[in-house]
């Protein structure tokens, strides 16, 4: 009887491991699908503004004059980035992104393309407080940009995200 019962036991046992098994397994599946977007950010941030190369390679040299850049100006413009009236713009394409952050006077779009394959050409992104008068200040991204009444026309590059400072002329 008492042999009976430890088999049970150790049948028992072997049924809880499996499952604990397949437990972890699957813990360690969601940690690496929840980590690929910060690897993913990390490496494409990581690399210089003419490196085309795949997303998934980290790249060979890290630019750190990007993050320098991007501190600089979130920290010259800390109210704007922060406290600034958000609004997603349209842009008639869907594999391209677009917003304005607005505050008194100032104004930043921010422009993407999410295909990291393909550029997207002849975009047009609407946004009722641009006209031709305005002056834009490329901060990131290729200055193919121009402005026309309530619109601005560019063309991206394969994963190019444009950021812009919009400003009225005096």
């Amino acid at each position: 009887y008492v042999m009976e019962k430890e088999k049970n036991i150790k049948k028992k046992n072997s049924i809880i491991n499996k499952k604990n098994w397949l437990l972890y397994l699957l813990g360690i599946v969601i940690i690496i699908v929840h980590f690929i977007p910060i690897y993913v950010l990390l490496g494409v941030s990581a690399k210089s503004s003419m490196d085309v190369s795949s997303k998934w390679i980290l790249p060979g040299y890290i630019e750190w004059n990007n993050f320098k850049e991007a501190l600089a100006f979130r920290n010259d413009n800390l109210d704007l980035v922060t406290k600034g009236d958000f609004t997603e713009l349209k842009t008639g394409n869907d594999k391209v992104f677009a917003f304005t952050r607005k505050l008194n006077k100032e104004q930043i779009i921010v422009v993407g393309n999410l295909d990291f394959k393909n550029p997207q050409n002849k975009i047009t992104i609407k946004d009722k407080s641009i006209n031709k008068k305005n002056v834009l200040d490329v901060i990131t991204g290729n200055d193919n940009i121009k402005a026309g009444h309530k619109r601005l026309f560019t063309d991206l590059d394969a994963g190019e995200i444009k950021v812009l400072m919009i400003k009225e002329r005096k």
